[in-house]
């Protein structure tokens, strides 16, 4: 194998939720035959500081040839973007695995995965199931789509399904996409994670693995940037989105992802600009525009009194 790194940003995340995370990782990468763990802190009002139980746990297990290196990296605040191309500048094996601070990589999936991507040379990235684990539930399953299962991703544009598989969490990056200078969007904040795959298919094939790779930890209502509250910032991100990857491969998933959007900021409070940002992106790219968003939104600005 072409060895294996890690990458974990933080910011603000529990203690032992990173730690947790940085021994499911350093497992991972001693099965895969050494690396490196990389912990970049975001800025946390509470530094993240590794101790002995972190370093023992990059230390367990693989036979002495088997080196595990852990590095914590501390950086003003700057956003999770930020955080992950930090980490990706220092690492060096032939793929790395992506992890947040609050979710646990599964280690067969995730050599499973690294099989996929080192059978076929031409893959960016692999992908594959997850885990959904909200706290005092029972975890839920989210395997892959079975059409895709072991194979390349049937075109670029399938990273905008409206599935929780395209994420920033529990996948593989190859070097090869690495030293091209794919990286994530920095300046955005919800929607990254698609940019970023869709930029790794410029580059290589996106393998999609059936097995699952990682439990993904979901939070109580608010706390995702995906929020309701965030809805201003998911229009922005989503009009720079359609402007940037809206073609005929992607158009089914961006229509309904508008839908969605309208539907929700007729029901929400959000500004003029706002609602006018989503209003010209559907218009540049003939995306729906439901009727019923359009009735809601002139009649609770009706009864406000603030106009059509």
């Amino acid at each position: 194998m072409a060895g294996l790194d890690a990458v974990i940003p933080a910011w603000r995340a529990e203690r032992g939720w990173v730690e947790r995370a940085v021994r499911s990782a350093a497992a991972c990468v001693r099965a895969a035959g050494g690396g490196r763990v990389v912990v970049v802190d975001d800025g946390s009002p509470e530094p993240v500081v590794a101790d002995a139980a972190w370093t023992a746990a990059s230390a367990e297990g693989g036979g002495a040839s088997v080196r595990v290196e852990l590095e914590v990296v501390r950086q003003a605040n700057a956003g999770p973007s930020s955080a992950r191309n930090a980490g990706l500048d220092r690492t060096t094996s032939g793929w790395v695995l992506l992890l947040d601070a609050d979710d646990e990589a599964i280690v067969d999936g995730v050599m499973s995965m690294l099989r996929m991507g080192e059978a076929d040379h031409r893959m960016g990235c692999v992908v594959g199931g997850r885990e959904h684990v909200r706290e005092g539930m029972e975890a839920i399953a989210h395997p892959v789509p079975p059409e895709w299962s072991g194979r390349a991703l049937p075109h670029p544009g399938d990273v905008f399904r409206p599935i929780s598989l395209f994420s920033g969490t529990g996948c593989l990056v190859a070097r090869s996409v690495l030293t091209a200078g794919v990286r994530f969007e920095e300046g955005m904040r919800i929607g990254e994670d698609r940019d970023f795959f869709r930029k790794c298919a410029e580059v290589g094939s996106i393998g999609v693995c059936g097995a699952m790779v990682v439990r993904y930890t979901v939070h109580g209502q608010g706390q995702n940037l995906s929020s309701s509250r965030h809805l201003e910032r998911r229009i922005a991100d989503h009009a720079t989105l359609c402007d940037r990857w809206c073609d005929d491969g992607s158009r089914a998933h961006f229509d309904a992802a508008t839908r969605w959007l309208f539907n929700a900021a007729a029901k929400g409070r959000v500004s003029g600009p706002a609602w006018e940002t989503l209003m010209s992106a559907a218009r540049r790219h003939g995306l729906t525009v439901p009727i019923k968003a359009r009735v809601r939104r002139w009649m609770r600005l009706a009864r406000a009194g603030e106009g059509g």
